[in-house]
């Protein structure tokens, strides 16, 4: 886990990539953290990309 969070925290910018009924949408983030042992990218549960994930 800690290789994949110092990754993207080194990257900066990273993609998502979710479908949207039959289109791939592909979506920049830049916000990770880790808490528990578990991997978390953030995002405001009100854009569609939260329910696509």
């Amino acid at each position: 886990m800690n290789k994949s969070l110092e990754f993207l925290k080194e990257c900066g910018v990273f993609y998502l990539a979710t479908s949207e009924g039959d289109q791939p949408r592909v979506r920049p983030f830049g916000a990770v953290f880790e808490y528990e042992g578990k991997l978390y990218i953030l995002t405001n549960n009100t854009k569609k990309c939260f329910k696509q994930m």
